[in-house]
């Protein structure tokens, strides 16, 4: 059977988790670094496929509703808001509790049937949009053979592409041992803070070079891989 072009994927629930168990002390407000503002707000998902479980459906709904107040306690950014500052309107993580969001919907198809192949037309469909400030998006797609995804969808100022995959990292062994083997550090900004007062060295002019059509590198004509930081 050849695979479908397009399908439907229809919400049955959507609801706001909030964290059971908020860090105290917390800021309220979270500054992003000066390295997320390049690339700046945008949404970024990562979509996870599994076989028909066991147990069904209804009871890995059912474990996942029951262990985000925990996971989000953890990771309390997660449960807030992506929004610009009044004043500068710079974006900034309202850290207020305000619940991630919970997904639950039907494809109606077999996985056998998706064009994985076809990114747009599988993945695609599968992430459903979800709104600019919500900082934590899961989703859960139950397919008509059993099978069924999980999507993580959040904000490349809260993740980028290694800190997006430690998400269902660390809900998977949450769920295995109760725990977590390592502490999230949320705080970037205390992290990529400019040096005080600013230094110079020369070695950065090798560093970096110019971003410009000329200068780029053509990684099939080169005789080697070539790693370069663009300013």
């Amino acid at each position: 059977m050849s695979p479908l072009g397009r399908f439907d994927v229809e919400v049955t629930a959507r609801t706001l988790v909030r964290a059971s168990d908020p860090p105290p002390g917390f800021l309220s407000v979270l500054p992003v670094s000066n390295l997320d503002l390049i690339l700046g707000s945008f949404n970024v998902s990562l979509i996870v496929v599994y076989p028909a479980p066991a147990r069904g459906f209804a009871a890995v709904a059912a474990a996942v509703r029951a262990a985000l107040p925990a996971f989000l306690s953890r990771f309390f950014p997660f449960a807030g808001r992506v929004v610009a500052d009044a004043s500068t309107g710079i974006p900034e993580v309202a850290c207020d509790n305000a619940g991630a969001e919970l997904v639950l919907a039907d494809a109606g198809v077999a996985l056998a049937d998706v064009d994985f192949a076809d990114a747009d037309r599988s993945f695609g469909l599968i992430q459903l949009p979800y709104e600019q400030g919500v900082a934590l998006s899961l989703q859960l797609v139950r397919f008509k053979c059993g099978g069924f995804s999980m999507s993580w969808g959040t904000n490349h100022l809260l993740v980028d592409g290694h800190g997006l995959t430690a998400l269902p990292n660390a809900w998977a062994e949450m769920l295995r041992t109760g725990g977590l083997s390592w502490e999230p550090h949320h705080d970037r900004r205390s992290l990529f803070r400019p040096r005080s007062p600013p230094r110079y060295g020369a070695s950065l002019d090798a560093e970096f070079t110019r971003y410009a059509p000329g200068n780029l590198v053509n990684p099939l004509l080169a005789a080697a891989l070539v790693r370069r930081n663009y300013e």
